[in-house]
């Protein structure tokens, strides 16, 4: 299986693999029922908050859009277009809405196309006038308050189906597994959402944004990763999840990978747990020791330069585990690290069948042997 980070938008074997393997539920709890809003409905509902997009990190409100939207922000044409067809009456795809216990409704799917609708109904984009571009439409150089009355009656009452979800109270963490299921089930379209960007929606909360912190923070982080911008499929920050999650609960690790990380950003969603908040700390000293290690390449595998991700989980997980007992000098993990890479049974641990439980035993376990001097 090939672990490393592509540069584009493409799926990586990994995270296809992710989606692919259900949990399999013999009774789903949570319940699903179809309700259709009109346009001016729903963009009341945001602007009341009984509707809210999921966010991560940035949470000033006048921002237009938030760090959890940077992998799928729209363009003007898109977002143009998409009012456009509205006002032709043109069908729209449905939305999925998940209920929480104060009766919100959290975006799951269908961000893009509510945040569009906020914008266009508030007049205002980035700063200037929301009017759309389009040449040769007879709505070119419009915006919503200088529709015809015709026009803007027809926007707003234009109903738009959505699916509302609601988990079961009497058990939330299983719900929440059953409907990540259920929608990685749905999730077929062409700009598919890879597994943690449907976690970052249904496990929003403290631990998403402290992880989101040292992902667009940590300085020693970005060199690792090879990008001083957050990546905009969130793979950088889902590496951390991953490592945080294996170096406090590892020893329950069960595949699959996905369920696993679910779990743990269910137990943890609040975030304010010292463990959590200890563990992400010793992550940004881990990851400035590799940097000053003068290691080539770190956590790629010998001869690439690409993050291997079952390396980073390895490598991150040992160093942290040798940090709680104590200070440990660059020029030391810089020896590791080459003990590491001459290992053949380290080398097949991170090469392939990299979620089966003993592959994640046999690497993690050899990690934090070779960083404890052993």
């Amino acid at each position: 299986m090939e672990n490393t980070i592509p540069s584009d938008y493409e799926l990586t074997d990994e995270e296809r693999e992710d989606l692919q393997q259900s949990v399999g539920f013999e009774e789903i709890p949570i319940r699903f029922r179809n309700q259709d809003f009109d346009v001016r409905g729903l963009v009341q509902r945001m602007k009341s908050e009984d509707i809210l997009i999921p966010r991560i990190g940035l949470r000033n409100e006048s921002l237009e859009m938030n760090a959890f939207q940077r992998g799928f922000v729209w363009n003007n044409r898109q977002m143009d277009s998409f009012v456009e067809s509205l006002l032709l009456e043109y069908p729209t795809p449905s939305i999925f809405l998940v209920q929480q216990n104060d009766r919100r409704l959290i975006v799951l799917d269908g961000q893009q196309r509510l945040e569009t609708l906020r914008v266009f109904y508030s007049g205002i984009r980035k700063d200037r006038k929301y009017r759309l571009h389009l040449p040769g439409s007879k709505f070119d150089g419009l915006s919503y308050d200088e529709l015809d009355d015709k026009y803007r009656r027809l926007l707003d009452n234009t109903y738009i189906t959505t699916t509302i979800i609601t988990p079961s109270p009497s058990n939330p963490e299983r719900s929440y597994e059953a409907i990540y299921d259920v929608f990685a089930r749905l999730n077929s379209g062409g700009a598919q959402l890879t597994a943690h960007e449907i976690r970052l929606a249904l496990y929003n909360g403290d631990l998403m944004d402290s992880i989101d912190l040292v992902n667009t923070t940590c300085e020693a982080w970005r060199t690792l990763y090879g990008s001083k911008e957050p990546n905009k499929r969130f793979r950088d920050h889902e590496l951390i999840l991953r490592v945080i999650a294996m170096y406090l609960e590892g020893d329950a690790y069960r595949k699959p990978l996905a369920t696993f990380l679910n779990s743990f950003s269910s137990k943890y969603r609040n975030g304010g747990h010292s463990a959590v908040q200890d563990a992400l700390c010793r992550y940004r000293l881990a990851a400035k020791l590799l940097v000053e290690s003068g290691h080539q390449f770190p956590l790629s595998i010998p001869g690439g330069r690409q993050i291997n991700t079952a390396k980073v989980d390895s490598v991150l997980v040992g160093l942290m585990s040798a940090l709680s007992h104590g200070d440990i000098s660059a020029a030391f993990v810089n020896s590791c690290l080459s003990k590491l890479e001459g290992d053949n049974a380290y080398l097949e641990a991170i090469g392939r069948s990299t979620s089966d439980e003993q592959q994640v035993v046999t690497r993690i376990t050899l990690a934090k042997k070779v960083f404890a001097g052993e």
